[in-house]
């Protein structure tokens, strides 16, 4: 029970019989907070409490004290510790909710069974039954199994949980993770309401319901998913990452219409992936698929014939894969050092991409490269570079670029696409990771037109220099589009580590100028859209940060860097 402020105890455990243990104790407070008054609780109830300081029983006037000597080193730890007997819950029939805690600093359990015992007699009408780190072998007593609702038995020492096939009609949850011990999975076919169960670091796949819609399996002995697994046809997330001894995945995992998680990482054993997984699924909702660190020689064969778009957001961090599908519409391929090319599309109805990941991904041929930057890079790309490639017209060293305009044309409204070059971090830079928040300035006509895109997670160090493609998504309007010339400036930040916050320098910018985007709005890859107000000879902008004068003059001023468009190419 979470304590927020005095008295939620006597409000929450009004009159009910209850058994408390307040281990290690040092505060009056605490006291006061969860058992201040004898009322508060039924006739029956029991509340032990551990302390070092005898003086806070005197202060709360409590009269029953077992007093244990004052040990050092490993004894003094055990003398704090309880010893359950088997009659701990005697008397007990009523009890609804049981919950033991582990102490969070420590690695050993604080409560233990006296003697031999393998298992306690538990209360029959439980409903919540929570124990970290429960000694008990197995759980071979006589509950009602109607009335469970949830077990949540974490690092437990149990070997078994129970004989035969419980009707447990009532449980919605199970979470026995870390229980390594743990040498007989239950048959848990009858737990018709079962929603989420968690087994992680277990060894078998278990005999679960089809009403199962989470089902947490990693770091498990598990050798294979089976070709039942398309009977739970309500699972939502499956996740099975570091299981090293899976070797097979059966084809039929694709069948689940329902699944929006499925994670592998990790899984380094699998002799192969199911081909299935990239155009079996025919969804309306967002799929995320999770291969990272596993084997090159797994990876799913297909063609381009074969695949079909869906939304599938692909993550293959640190792998060793040298060819990926098109039919992705988000892709996070960090640490690739294989990856070489990439498939076109092939009737695609989510072309362009949204978001595309290829940090370090140094070994992308120039056909992959185009792709990435002319037909897929609909919200962002990140790939490795140290020049803006000729697609974009409009060139300038460092951060900003003047783009003269044509007279003669009407523009109606404008989009456009940027590239951006960051210079590689501090090879010595002992933080590994980043987020980038780019921003661009545009100088219209009555405004200036400020595009911040999402922050962009790098969970790599970027081992040299990366361009990062970006897409405005809005358009400027035909009111704000300047007569002669148009300015845009970059701006980025680097969060390394909360608060610190540093500007890399930008090497290179680039801009080309396009028509509306059709695709859909996506938050997630698309930028922020804001204005500030246009400065004039009397005012001045503090948004930006520069004096009127100076803002004024920098806006006027020569792009820096050649101007790297004939005048054919002009707009």
């Amino acid at each position: 029970m979470r304590i927020n402020y005095l008295g939620v105890a006597k409000e929450r455990l009004n009159s009910w019989k209850v058994f408390i243990v307040l281990d290690d104790v040092d505060k009056l407070e605490q006291l006061e907070a969860v058992a201040n008054e004898l009322m508060w609780f039924g006739t029956g109830s029991r509340i032990i409490v551990t302390t070092e300081n005898k003086y806070l029983f005197k202060r709360h006037d409590i009269k029953h004290i077992y007093e244990v000597s004052s040990p050092s080193g490993n004894e003094g730890h055990e003398s704090r510790e309880l010893f359950l007997e088997e009659k701990a819950f005697r008397g007990m029939d009523n009890l609804q909710f049981l919950r033991f805690y582990k102490q969070w600093w420590s690695d050993k359990a604080t409560l233990h069974l006296h003697e031999d015992l393998d298992c306690l007699p538990l209360p029959r009408k439980l409903k919540l039954l929570h124990w970290e780190s429960c000694p008990m072998k197995s759980l071979s007593f006589p509950l009602r199994s109607k009335c469970l609702i949830e077990i949540k038995m974490k690092e437990s020492k149990l070997k078994k949980l129970w004989e035969g096939v419980p009707m447990l009609r009532s449980l919605k949850k199970m979470e026995l993770s870390r229980s390594t011990s743990l040498e007989e999975l239950p048959n848990l076919s009858e737990a018709v309401n079962l929603q989420h169960l968690d087994m992680r670091d277990c060894h078998k796949f278990p005999l679960v319901p089809y009403t199962v819609s989470e089902l947490h399996l990693d770091s498990t002995g598990i050798r294979e998913v089976p070709p039942w697994i398309s009977d739970l046809y309500r699972l939502t997330q499956l996740t099975m990452s570091y299981c090293m001894k899976l070797r097979k995945i059966s084809p039929r995992i694709c069948e689940l219409r329902m699944l929006q998680l499925l994670q592998f990482t990790g899984c380094i054993n699998v002799k192969y992936f199911p081909a299935e997984i990239f155009h079996s699924f025919y969804l309306w909702h967002e799929f995320n698929l999770t291969l990272d660190y596993i084997d090159k020689n797994s990876s799913p064969t297909f063609t381009s014939e074969e695949t079909h778009d869906f939304p599938l957001h692909l993550s293959l961090f640190g792998n060793g894969f040298e060819k990926l599908p098109g039919s992705l519409s988000e892709l996070h391929a960090d640490n690739c050092a294989s990856l070489e090319s990439l498939s076109p599309p092939y009737g695609s109805s989510h072309d362009p991409k949204l978001i595309l990941k290829f940090i370090n991904c140094w070994n992308l041929d120039q056909q992959a490269r185009k792709l990435i930057i002319e037909k897929w890079a609909c919200g962002y790309a990140v790939l490795p570079h140290s020049n803006v490639p000729d697609y974009f017209s409009h060139q300038a060293r460092r951060s900003s670029r003047t783009v003269h305009l044509n007279r003669r044309k009407s523009y109606g409204s404008l989009r456009f696409k940027a590239c951006v070059v960051l210079h590689r971090r501090d090879e010595l830079d002992v933080v590994p990771y980043s987020n980038f928040q780019i921003s661009c300035y545009v100088r219209g006509r009555r405004s200036i037109t400020v595009y911040k895109w999402p922050e962009i997670y790098a969970h790599c160090q970027l081992c040299g220099n990366h361009m990062f493609i970006l897409n405005s998504y809005f358009t400027l309007e035909e009111d704000n589009i300047p007569e002669r010339k148009m300015r845009f400036e970059f701006k980025c930040l680097e969060k390394k580590n909360y608060p610190e916050t540093v500007t890399p320098k930008i090497l290179g910018c680039g801009v080309k100028l396009l028509k509306p985007c059709s695709s859909k709005y996506d938050s997630k890859a698309h930028p922020e859209l804001s204005s500030l107000p246009l400065e004039d000879n009397e005012g001045n902008n503090n948004n930006v940060g520069k004096s009127s004068r100076r803002k004024k003059r920098e806006w006027s001023s020569v792009a820096e860097g050649p101007e790297r468009t004939s005048k054919n190419l002009r707009i």
